[in-house]
């Protein structure tokens, strides 16, 4: 996940030249990478799937894991691109971005 936070600038007579910034707003894509399934699970989505989500600019749910699976963080979004390889030894790659749309969640939450 890449998240960027804008941020808001602003300048008065007490700070002087001096400018005050606060974070504004926040902009975060997601991307994932995966070997085409011929014949996917229930649990699973086919390339055709998202590809014809990706023509309806549809807006998806998704969920991300971390490496040990304490935690994820789940959120809606569009797919931006998906890009996809000619079969090799039986298996075709692709890749993808989900740019995100409003607030992600963290599941449990990591408390600093």
């Amino acid at each position: 996940m890449n998240k960027t936070t804008g941020e808001l600038t602003t300048s008065n007579r007490c700070s002087g030249v001096h400018v005050v910034s606060r974070p504004n707003t926040v902009s975060y894509t997601v991307t994932f990478e995966g070997d085409m399934d011929v014949d996917p699970t229930a649990a699973q989505a086919s390339y055709q799937q998202l590809a014809e989500w990706e023509l309806a600019q549809e807006t998806l749910e998704w969920r991300a894991y971390n490496a040990d699976q304490t935690y994820y963080r789940s959120g809606e979004g569009w797919l931006s691109t998906t890009e996809e390889s000619a079969p090799q030894d039986g298996f075709a790659p692709f890749s993808g971005t989900i740019n995100g749309s409003g607030i992600y969640s963290i599941v449990p939450p990591v408390i600093p």
